[in-house]
């Protein structure tokens, strides 16, 4: 029998990695919820099971008697992960490690302990808590969820009174008792992939970040790879504050997700997530080495010896690369939908005319992708910026 692979998760987001795994002759065993998922109907096995419960996921993967266990683009399955390695002695993130990359005030604490850059905190559990703790941080601060991603909980606040309001709502979405309250660092956004198995960092690649700002928070809308330097100073500190990260949450045979802030050249890192990340990141960085990314997380949760295969994209010359997400100007019901088909960039939309779409207010919200390749920056952005003006949308 084909060797199996517990996907954790069916939504948009493990369609690349689904696909890459029926091509690589595995067998697929994909866990989650109920419902209108793309992966549900490419999967050999489907099994209902609450990827956020650890317990429920590691049933499932004993039972199917699974050779690996993955998942990318999201953290809500992390923990699932960890206890599946650390129970059946697969090629994954520890549980422990997962737990820190699922709370943001553990990450916060592993990271000032082990000398990473990072902005200054408190942790809070209430309003009074706030005043109290928070006297010494400087306005604007960022107000966040510990247990939330896809920039929901995020609150930028300039006063007290603000502060009050941002709390009420974090307290409203959040799991947890208390919540993470740090300066904010003002700076230019971006982001870094990274690979570590058996103990070492095979790469880090930082890349471009395009983001939204809503006014509380920003959504990352867009990526580039490369980063826009050749400075090998600035990307030595880059490297270096994302290896000590990832020895701080002790993060070990997995992708791994960053994002940072260059500030006058001092590099802080905001958080980071033993997975790869989500928005076509995966797929910028394949075409960027010039190898499937997909096919090397699932190698590496196989126990395959992936080290030929670093060694190769080491010595390949690195691709130039964009993508860009795509929501709705307005909320409302999508009536019609129209755009152009080419056979260089690759459009994807994720709506059909009747669905409900929503206004920008987190990466959840985004209606379809763009990813395109060319010799430069500068030619990825135009090619984008024309195909953005042959996008037709009509909403009621």
């Amino acid at each position: 029998m084909n060797r199996k692979i517990l996907i954790l998760g069916a939504g948009r987001g493990h369609l690349g990695l689904i696909k890459t795994a029926k091509e690589m002759g595995l067998y697929t065993v994909v866990v989650g919820l109920p419902g209108n998922y793309p992966c549900i109907p490419l999967a050999d096995k489907f099994c209902i099971a609450d990827i956020s419960k650890p317990e429920e996921v590691l049933a499932v993967a004993m039972k199917e008697q699974v050779d690996g266990a993955i998942i990318c683009a999201s953290d809500t399955g992390l923990m699932s992960i960890g206890l599946i390695s650390d129970k059946l002695g697969l090629h994954g993130l520890s549980y422990e490690s997962a737990a820190l990359s699922q709370d943001k005030f553990l990450m916060k604490k592993a990271l000032v302990e082990h000398g990473v850059q990072t902005a200054k905190f408190v942790t809070v559990s209430s309003f009074d808590d706030f005043v109290l703790r928070s006297s010494h941080l400087s306005y604007p601060l960022m107000i966040k969820a510990t247990d939330l991603q896809g920039s929901r909980g995020i609150y930028k606040v300039y006063t007290q009174d603000e502060a009050r309001d941002a709390l009420a709502k974090v307290f409203s979405l959040t799991h947890r008792s208390y919540c993470v309250v740090e300066e904010f660092i003002e700076g230019i956004e971006f982001g870094a992939q990274a690979f570590i198995s058996n103990g070492k960092v095979k790469f880090v690649l930082p890349h471009g970040d395009e983001v939204f700002d809503t006014g509380h928070t920003k959504i990352p809308i867009g990526h580039s790879m490369p980063l826009a330097t050749s400075d090998s100073d600035f990307l030595s500190k880059v490297t270096l504050q994302v290896e000590r990260a990832i020895e701080a949450l002790g993060l070990d045979n997995c992708a791994v997700n960053v994002d940072l802030i260059d500030c006058d050249g001092n590099i802080f890192v905001i958080e980071l997530s033993g997975r790869s990340g989500a928005n076509c990141l995966a797929e910028l960085t394949s075409i960027h080495l010039g190898f499937d990314y997909y096919k090397l997380m699932l190698l590496n949760s196989l126990g395959k010896e992936i080290d030929s295969i670093i060694e190769q994209l080491n010595s390949k010359n690195r691709k130039t690369c964009i993508s860009k997400m795509l929501y709705a100007p307005m909320a409302g019901t999508l009536r019609s939908l129209k755009f152009p088909h080419s056979e260089t960039i690759a459009i994807d939309f994720f709506v059909k005319p009747g669905d409900e779409l929503r206004q920008i207010s987190s990466s959840n919200d985004a209606i379809g992708q763009i990813i395109v390749g060319a010799d430069s920056l500068e030619q990825c952005s135009q090619a984008i910026k024309e195909i953005e003006s042959q996008i037709s949308i009509t909403i009621r």
